[in-house]
């Protein structure tokens, strides 16, 4: 299993943080990073066996020499170390800078910052850029015009093979995606798959060594103190360089819009079992979520890609609120990318959980009546 680590969550008070454990244990997060709230773990035996908690300090200061002020004093106290900016100048020094795990830039500048030079430095030190999909996940009506922007930065970094991290910004466990979720989200701005496991596996990986670093075994770099327990085999740590990838720079996200007749044929049909979570535990109707769905769909894909979708309810029930539907295997993917644009019904937080995909009907439909039970 791939370790996902949700890396910024935006935490006030220990029920908040079991809130937070409960769901990201439902989506099967490995873990969050906590931004800039130091706190102790959960008193809840049961969400730390299964969630893991991490400190992230980030730095948002336009001053370079107080960047570098607060790096020095910073490194040493947290597992995660994230600058965020606005300036060109600072971003091209912090990729440079090995203190720094995470260069975060907000969408609106994001083009302007992230260069072609700048993603092969991040390569080479091996500095995660941070993108947010925040940006998409929740905005209406510019949505389209911030995918064409994240898209356009992902080939420059997929070309220079920088490696970057995918994040929600949650400040609501109703924010979170599961990691299924994220791939689709990072396939509709062109990143393959594979591509996103990798940087998920080094990112956390990452995180693991600076925990490493926060102990008394550290010195310095390659160089660590020999417990009495440990081999001195055991003692290197070396940093696993993300896979290559072969991507070519006119990649597109695959959407069974752009497919041909020929491979439409070959269509299979998938079945999605889903479940609605929401703050007040409304119970919807059938007619409503269908409605709410084809919406969705309509609104990113048009008349012609909703009609290729081969959407269709099966089954869905009032009580658990739990359903199935019925799509194309190739148009799965964005599926689950319009179940994560789904944040609200009538006002009230929800998210659509998506909790099991197989080729046959049956199997999920005893795993629905079980729930309902």
């Amino acid at each position: 299993m791939i370790p996902f680590v949700e890396p910024t969550v935006y935490i006030e008070n220990e029920k908040l943080m079991l809130e937070f454990d409960t769901f990201a244990s439902r989506l099967g997060i490995t873990g969050y990073a906590i931004c800039d709230f130091s706190i102790k773990d959960g008193k809840s035996a049961e969400t730390q066996k299964t969630v893991e908690h991490f400190s992230r300090k980030d730095i948002n200061i336009p001053n370079l020499n107080k960047v570098r002020d607060f790096l020095s004093k910073e490194r040493k106290q947290c597992e995660i170390l994230s600058v965020t900016t606005i300036d060109a100048k600072i971003a091209q020094w912090v990729v440079k800078d090995n203190r720094v795990d995470i260069l975060s830039i907000p969408v609106s500048k994001i083009k302007e910052i992230i260069s072609e030079q700048l993603a092969n430095v991040a390569a080479t030190n091996q500095t995660f850029l941070e993108i947010d999909l925040s940006s998409i996940i929740h905005s209406a009506d510019r949505k389209s015009i911030i995918l064409h922007k994240l898209a356009r930065v992902m080939r420059l970094i997929l070309k220079q093979r920088a490696p970057f991290i995918f994040t929600t910004k949650a400040k609501n466990p109703y924010d979170l995606r599961d990691l299924r979720s994220i791939i689709a989200l990072g396939n509709l701005i062109g990143v393959p798959e594979l591509r996103t496991k990798d940087c998920m596996k080094a990112f956390y990986e990452r995180i693991q060594l600076n925990k490493k670093k926060l102990g008394d075994e550290f010195i310095a770099t390659g160089i660590w103190k020999k417990s009495k327990n440990q081999s001195p085999k055991e003692t290197k740590f070396k940093k696993k360089k993300i896979s290559d990838v072969e991507i070519e720079l006119d990649d597109l996200p695959v959407e069974f819009i752009k497919q041909s007749k020929e491979k439409r044929r070959l269509d299979r049909q998938r079945y999605v079992l889903f479940e609605i979570l929401s703050q007040k535990n409304t119970k919807y109707e059938k007619k409503q979520i269908e409605d709410l769905v084809w919406k969705e769909i309509g609104y990113h894909f048009g008349s012609v890609g909703s009609s290729r979708v081969g959407l269709y309810f099966s089954h869905y029930d009032l009580e658990s609120q739990i359903g199935i539907i019925r799509c194309t295997n190739h148009s799965l993917q964005s599926i689950r990318a319009v179940f994560s644009f789904i944040t609200e019904i009538e006002n009230e937080r929800v998210l659509f959980h998506i909790m099991k995909v197989s080729g046959t009907i049956r199997s999920l439909v005893k795993i629905a009546k079980k729930k309902a039970t």
